[in-house]
């Protein structure tokens, strides 16, 4: 199962275009004191699609890219997809 902890996506190009901005439903609850700092709720999410479900997009954005990752480390354990 997926670790998703927060409900949001970003994806911005080099120039500082969005290519992608989206909620995303979570695999689990959002608890309260985390909601305290980013401001997404569960109401907020819930219609939201899944990782899985936005990933083909991901995937054909980054597609050829160099890609750099702010806050990597915390990318790389909360977009684990099992």
């Amino acid at each position: 199962s997926g670790k998703i902890g927060t409900g949001m996506f970003n994806l911005v190009d080099h120039d500082g275009t969005v290519r992608i901005n989206t909620l995303v439903h979570p695999t689990r609850p959002i608890p309260a004191d985390v909601t305290r700092v980013h401001g997404i709720t569960n109401l907020m999410v819930q219609n939201a699609p899944t990782w899985k479900e936005i990933w083909p997009e991901v995937l054909a954005v980054l597609s050829g890219r160099k890609v750099g990752i702010y806050n990597a480390e915390f990318d790389q354990i909360s977009f684990q997809v099992g």
